[in-house]
């Protein structure tokens, strides 16, 4: 037990990050993303890729549900012992409720709205975290059962 906590505890750090990021108003939420829009441009430009805000707007926050989605659900597996397919149904269920959540708390949010398009980005973000655990899971049994 003692080796999940750490584990445990960044599970709800990125859950509350997420929470967070729902409950931004419009203005403060564009604010934060136009940040990584401009560090996404200036690298866009130094490949000769002249891109303007809004072609990047729509790419980089859905992006960032995936990303922030993706991580929460490596954590969340991390956080339960046992086979990793019985931690799949883990995975999914709290991804999907995070998800659902996420989306209810941004609909109070001043100038936001819920999106059913958003939850289902969030859990893809979950099941590719979900796949990605799974791989390093499987790499890392394979390699201690050649030692």
């Amino acid at each position: 037990m003692k080796k999940r906590i750490p584990y445990i505890i960044f599970t709800v750090l990125i859950t509350m990050f997420i929470f967070h990021n729902s409950m931004q108003n419009a203005v403060d939420s564009t604010a934060s993303s136009d940040i990584i829009i401009g560090i996404f441009g200036k690298i866009l430009n130094l490949f000769k890729i002249n891109t303007t805000r809004d072609q990047l707007v729509t790419p980089i926050r859905k992006l960032a549900h995936i990303l922030e989605f993706l991580i929460q659900a490596v954590f969340i597996a991390k956080c339960f012992c046992g086979k990793y397919r019985k931690r799949i149904v883990y995975i999914l269920f709290f991804g999907l409720l995070t998800a659902c959540v996420d989306e209810f708390i941004q609909s109070f949010s001043y100038g936001r709205s819920a999106e059913v398009l958003d939850v289902f980005i969030d859990f893809f973000g979950t099941n590719m975290g979900m796949i990605i655990g799974g791989a390093f899971h499987m790499f890392r049994r394979r390699k201690r059962c050649r030692a």
